[in-house]
């Protein structure tokens, strides 16, 4: 996403780890994409007079949609007056944020899209300052349904809420 403020060089335990730390549009912010992720690329053509933050807006509804149907409640939150664009979605029950989003567009069509973290090792999480918001703690869906006690849905049933969130067909 567009994150101006936080600057990162890879430290050397995101070396060790193997962390992608790519330069994204000559920026330096960190993107991981890692497994137990889902990630999706959005290539839509934006509604007239529909700019690139409407349909972020929309593409969080429906994730927050995707994610009450696996259990999770969450919610997508306002950027602070006089604060960069505020992107993705957090556990409403935690306060973690569970999907980051990034994209722009370019004559009104949209590029890049989300990553959902449904399961799997967070600790990558750890060498990074998530979408250049310093004090964000990642979670992921098992996380988050462990800590009441449930299972994880598996990546194939996140596959099919956020089918069902974003009217796709196969």
């Amino acid at each position: 996403g567009e994150r101006g403020s936080v600057k990162q060089e890879p430290t050397e335990a995101a070396r060790r780890a193997a962390v992608g730390i790519p330069v994204v549009h000559g920026r330096e912010d960190v993107n991981y994409h890692g497994p137990g992720q889902i990630v999706g690329y959005l290539i839509v053509e934006l509604r007239a007079g529909e700019g690139v933050v409407d349909y972020v807006r929309e593409v969080e509804h429906r994730l927050v949609d995707a994610l009450d149907a696996l259990g999770v409640p969450a919610e997508r939150r306002d950027t602070p007056r006089g604060a960069d664009l505020l992107t993705g979605v957090w556990t409403k029950k935690t306060g973690r944020k569970i999907v980051s989003i990034g994209m722009r567009s370019g004559r009104g069509i949209t590029t890049h899209g989300f990553a959902l973290n449904v399961e799997g090792d967070m600790q990558p999480w750890h060498h990074a300052i998530a979408c250049g918001l310093p004090d964000v703690e990642m979670t992921n869906v098992e996380t988050e349904l462990a800590e009441i006690g449930l299972a994880s849905p598996g990546l194939e049933k996140a596959r099919a809420a956020l089918a069902t969130a974003f009217q796709a067909t196969s």
